[in-house]
């Protein structure tokens, strides 16, 4: 039988928000590489969700706010003037077990740029860019959508396990649906310590046992789980086979 743990009694203190707010639902992600790909929207709700509503428990103020001279923006030889960056520097801050921590985050956004057509751009959403910017990069430093700055989101197997966890959560009875995703992960975790046996060298069988090793820590997301006991299982796998090919 399988030894799960509930997630909260691995984590560490330090670890509080983080694990609360790392992992994001895929229909949140529009691509899988980089934090401009999760809505400021999405950012919000969840720092009002897991810190409070922002200005009582959470907020910012602006430090500085500066235009930045990046190149001349030349087309045909004539030179239309200096390109520009617009840099938003934040004081960030939220409240911890009553006590106020804060840091500094910039934000970024072109403000004037030649296009690719060759034409010149004035962005004139620079200002709410870039403190969109600087806020969700400041709630990034906490942890809020860490699986997408991993790129996590580009295995379709870890989207499956965050969207199975969503669907859990939102079962009327989120016991029985726990407990029978527990019971599909044991049943794939015995299924996969045969693979060892299969395995004709001691490379092949170690390969296999990171895969396994990769795939138990995914598929536990969806049940906020341990897989510290699937670990322990296969390494012991691994173990046997590699006595058995040493002819021990």
């Amino acid at each position: 039988m399988c030894r799960f743990k509930k997630g909260d009694e691995m984590s560490n203190e330090n670890m509080r928000i983080w694990d609360k707010v790392s992992v994001t639902p895929p229909k949140y992600v529009k691509d899988n590489s980089f934090l401009s790909s999760v809505s400021g929207t999405y950012f919000y709700e969840r720092a009002t969700e897991v810190l409070g509503l922002i200005g009582e428990s959470w907020g910012y103020s602006i430090v500085q706010d500066i235009f930045i001279d990046v190149g001349p923006m030349i087309k045909g030889g004539e030179n239309l003037g200096q390109e520009k960056l617009h840099t938003l520097k934040i004081n960030f801050w939220y409240i911890s077990d009553g006590k106020k921590c804060e840091f500094e985050q910039y934000g970024h956004t072109k403000f004037m740029y030649l296009t690719n057509k060759g034409d010149v751009f004035y962005d004139e959403d620079y200002a709410k860019k870039s403190l969109t910017d600087a806020v969700k990069k400041s709630l990034s430093n906490l942890g809020f959508c860490a699986d997408v700055f991993y790129s996590m989101h580009k295995d379709k197997a870890y989207q499956a396990s965050v969207n199975e966890q969503i669907r859990i959560k939102a079962a009327s009875d989120r016991d029985a649906a726990t407990a029978e995703a527990r019971r599909e992960i044991t049943q794939w975790a015995k299924k996969q310590c045969g693979v060892y046996e299969k395995m004709p060298t001691i490379e092949s069988a170690q390969l296999a046992n990171n895969k396994n090793i990769e795939n138990a820590k995914t598929k536990c997301i969806a049940i906020n789980g341990s897989p510290d006991f699937l670990i322990e299982m296969f390494n012991k796998k691994l173990a046997e086979r590699i006595s058995e090919l040493n002819g021990e």
